[in-house]
Parts: C-alpha cells; sequence; structure tokens
C-alpha cells in the first residue's frame, strides 16, 4: 500500500502561492510543477498540490469555494511551540490573517492563520492550523483518542 499523501487545494495565483510558501521555508518539487500546478514538500511522504482554480476545476465537477468560505482546515505539526510561533509570526509579516490568538491545551500548542489575505485573495477559503503536539502522553497512531483525554476546542474556526 503506499504511504505518502498529496492534498489538492486551488489557488488563483501559482507564482505569489510559491513566493509566500517559500519565504515559509517550504521547497517544491519540480517533477510535479507546470505553469498552473506545483507540487509543495511539506514531509517525507507528504505533499500539497497547488493548482490555479481553472486545473483544480478538471478534477471536481462542483464549484471551488468561494474567498468568503471555508473549504478546508489543513494542520501541519512543528517540533517546537517556538517554531510554532515563528511560522505564525513569519506569516503575519507576509499578510496571513491572524484570525484567533493561539490555542494552548494539556496536549497542544496551535495557531491558526488564514492565508488569503497574504497573497491578495490568493487562496479560496482555507485556513492552515500550525501545532505541537510535544506535550501529547500517547501516540495517537497505536492508542484511540478516547484513551487519551485529549482535550480539543469546540469551535476551530
Amino acid at each position: 500500500m503506499n504511504n505518502s499523501i498529496f492534498v489538492n487545494l486551488p489557488i488563483e495565483n501559482l507564482v505569489k502561492s510559491v513566493d509566500f510558501f517559500t519565504e515559509l521555508g517550504f521547497t517544491f518539487n519540480p517533477q510535479f510543477t507546470s505553469e498552473d500546478t506545483t507540487c509543495m514538500i511539506v514531509g517525507e511522504n507528504i505533499f500539497v498540490m497547488l493548482l490555479e482554480n481553472a486545473r483544480f476545476s478538471t478534477f471536481v465537477d462542483k464549484p471551488i469555494a468561494s474567498k468568503n468560505s471555508v473549504e478546508a482546515l489543513i494542520a501541519l505539526s512543528c517540533e517546537s511551540i517556538d517554531e510554532v510561533r515563528n511560522i505564525c509570526e513569519k506569516a503575519f509579516t507576509l499578510g496571513a490573517r491572524r484570525y484567533k490568538e493561539p490555542d494552548v491545551f494539556p496536549a497542544m500548542f496551535g495557531w491558526g492563520l488564514k492565508i488569503s489575505t497574504a497573497t491578495s485573495g490568493n487562496f479560496s477559503g482555507w485556513i492552515l492550523l500550525i501545532f505541537n503536539n510535544s506535550r501529547l502522553r500517547v501516540n495517537p497512531m497505536t492508542q484511540p483518542f478516547g484513551t487519551a483525554h485529549l482535550q480539543f476546542p469546540r469551535k476551530i474556526i
């Protein structure tokens, strides 16, 4: 079984998207890059395909969500709380919108940002949640969430 994940997301402008994420430290795979699509490398087996709206539309039979709606909530983990803060603060200086203050839970520290404002409305309503779960006392991959006694926010966005 394949163990890679490719998250496909619509964007308005590839150049603005690449510039924004490059500033945050991400790199791209040129093998999966064209004039309207690129592959952002998130981890060893985790990738985000950024597709301009016209290209994204060729894969779906429904309209792309408007900028005033939420289309996806994407969460990326970091090694430390400091790394979470550094990435988010850098994104804010690049124009990302802080839609709430950081969340501090017994097992997790997270900070969300809306990045559509960072690229002149380039992204169609998706929110990026950067988090660190170093306080997690169990491995969520091997132990069911019900036994981990985690507290999650009632309202994410």
